[in-house]
C-alpha cells in the first residue's frame, strides 16, 4: 500500500517525519495502539465499531468485526480492551480475536477512553456524565470511581510512578488532572489554554502529549508539567486518541474525519552527563545493622527505571511488611525497616525489580 511522507519542523526546531497510512478500511478512526509482539497497529473505528490492523508494510485488514469497539483501545498482557460507547467494556484475545471479556455499563451512552493499573483493574472515561468508571477484570464488576471535580473527562492514562490516573477533558481551557488510585481524589496538575482535548500519552523520557481537536494539533508537556505546553505537531484534521509507540519512537495520531493515521517521529532520549553514574547492575545489599533492634536499613541499586517490590516475611513465609510497591528511578535506594511491633526472630527480605530477584536474612533481637 502506498505511503506518503511529509517533513516539517516543530517549535523545538527538530525535524519530524510523518508517515500517513492512506485510507483503506479506516472509518472515523478514534484510537490506536501498537501490538509489539505482532508488529502491528490496531485502530478502533467510530463509524463501524470494528478494529482494523495495520501491519509493518502499511497493509490494512479487519481484526475484529462490528463488536462496538468505537472508542478507546488499551493493551494489557495478551488482551486488547475496548471502550464501547453505548455498551461498556469488551476484551479480545490478541492472537485469535476471540471475545474474552464483556462488561456492560448500564445507562452509558458515550464510554470513551480506557486504561489499566497494575492490580487488574480497568478505568474508562464517560465525558457525557463527567464520570470515571472502574472495572475489576477478574470479577467483571464495575462501579463509579470518580465523579467529583470533573468536566467532560476524555483522554485518560495510568501513571505508574505516581499511582494515579492522568486525564484531559473535551472542554475549553482543559486542565490536566490527576485521580489518586488510593482515594479517588481529583486534583488539578496544571491549567491550560488548550481546548477540546481528546487523547493523552507519555513517551519513555516521561514527557506527556495531548491532542486538541480545536487546534488540529498535538502538544507536549515536560515530565512534571512544570512548563507550558509546546506545539509538537500540526495536522490537517482532528487528532483523536493518540498513542506513543516506544519501540519505533513515534507518536501515532488518528485523524478522525480524513480516515488516516499519522506517525510523528519523537526524538530519541539523550542521556545527560549525570546519568553516566547509574550503576550497571541490580543489587540487593545486606541489611545493616544485622542483628538489629528495632530498626535496620535495607538498600538496593537499580540499573534502570524499574517497578520495585520490597517485602518482608517471617520464617514461616508470612508477609509482615510491604516496604515498596511501585516505580523507582535507576540508582541506589535505602529504606528503613521498623520492626517495633514484631517478635524476636529471623526475617526474610525479598526484592523484585523487573526480572531481578534477591533475598536476604536479618535477625531481630529484643
Amino acid at each position: 500500500m502506498p505511503k506518503v511522507i511529509k517533513v516539517f519542523t516543530v517549535m523545538t526546531a527538530l525535524l519530524v517525519i510523518i508517515v500517513v497510512c492512506n485510507a483503506q478500511m479506516l472509518n472515523l478512526p478514534e484510537s490506536v495502539v501498537y501490538d509489539q509482539e505482532r508488529d502491528r497497529y490496531l485502530v478502533s473505528n467510530w463509524s463501524s465499531g470494528s478494529v482494523v490492523q495495520i501491519d509493518s508494510w502499511g497493509v490494512q485488514s479487519i481484526f475484529i468485526s462490528y463488536q462496538q469497539c468505537y472508542a478507546g483501545l488499551h493493551i494489557s498482557g495478551n488482551t486488547i480492551y475496548a471502550a464501547c460507547r453505548e455498551y461498556g467494556v469488551k476484551g479480545f484475545d490478541l492472537e485469535t480475536g476471540l471475545n474474552v471479556l464483556n462488561v456492560p455499563i448500564f445507562g452509558a451512552t458515550n464510554i470513551n477512553d480506557i486504561t489499566s493499573d497494575n492490580a487488574g483493574n480497568l478505568y474508562v472515561s464517560y465525558p457525557t456524565e463527567s464520570v470515571i468508571y472502574k472495572v475489576d477484570i477478574a470479577t467483571q464488576n464495575w462501579w463509579t470511581f470518580a465523579d467529583q471535580n470533573l468536566d467532560t473527562p476524555n483522554g485518560i492514562m495510568f501513571d505508574e510512578y505516581n499511582n494515579r490516573l492522568v486525564l484531559v477533558s473535551y472542554k475549553n481551557y482543559s486542565p490536566v488532572q490527576a485521580i489518586s488510585l488510593d482515594d479517588s481524589v481529583v486534583t488539578t496538575i496544571t491549567n491550560t489554554t488548550l481546548h477540546g482535548l481528546d487523547g493523552i500519552t507519555r513517551d519513555d523520557a516521561g514527557n506527556w502529549y495531548v491532542s486538541s481537536w480545536y487546534s488540529n494539533a498535538c502538544f507536549k508537556f515536560d515530565s512534571t508539567f512544570s512548563g507550558p505546553p509546546e506545539l509538537f505537531s500540526n495536522h490537517n484534521d482532528d487528532p483523536a486518541d493518540i498513542f506513543y509507540d516506544e519501540i519505533n519512537s513515534v507518536l501515532a495520531v488518528p485523524l478522525f474525519f480524513t480516515n488516516d493515521i499519522e506517525f510523528v517521529s519523537v526524538p530519541s532520549v539523550v542521556r545527560s552527563q549525570s546519568n553516566l553514574n547509574i550503576p550497571a547492575i541490580f543489587h540487593l545489599y545486606p541489611a545493616f545493622p544485622n542483628p538489629f533492634n528495632p530498626t535496620t536499613a535495607l538498600s538496593f541499586q537499580l540499573s534502570a527505571f524499574s517497578y520495585v517490590n520490597l517485602t518482608v516475611y517471617d520464617i514461616q513465609g508470612r508477609e509482615v511488611a510491604k516496604l515498596i510497591n511501585g516505580w523507582r528511578d535507576a540508582g541506589v535506594h535505602e529504606i528503613t525497616f521498623d520492626a517495633s511491633e514484631l517478635a524476636s526472630g529471623i526475617y526474610i527480605y525479598h526484592l523484585t525489580a523487573g526480572e531481578f530477584n534477591a533475598s536476604g536474612k536479618m535477625v531481630l533481637i529484643r
